[in-house]
């Protein structure tokens, strides 16, 4: 489900963009435990490419929200993710630069 996500949330030869579609992909994989459509999910909310009905249901913190949608996707052995934490750890971007909190 993870692959036909990809393709509706980037768009392919014939098909255009859905976010609707992309993110019902993403949560039909992620209930089944795959880190990687906790990644898409997460940047999909960090991104704001969310789904028309998702934006009056989702916090207006959108932002926690997709760190703590990493953070469980890293969990979930998403390397993607788990490179995408420890750039932000490294550098400092949104979280503190070290790991002691």
């Amino acid at each position: 489900c993870t692959w036909m996500g990809q393709l509706f949330l980037y768009g392919s030869y014939h098909e255009a963009y859905d976010y609707n579609r992309a993110w019902s992909y993403f949560r039909l994989a992620s209930a089944v435990g795959n880190g990687d459509s906790l990644y898409y999910m997460a940047y999909m909310l960090e991104k704001k490419l969310l789904p028309t009905a998702l934006y009056e249901k989702v916090p207006k913190h959108l932002y926690h929200r997709a760190m703590q949608n990493y953070w469980c996707a890293a969990h979930s052995h998403s390397e993607k993710a788990q490179l995408l934490l420890g750039f932000r750890y490294l550098n400092g971007i949104g979280m503190n630069k070290s790991c002691e909190h």
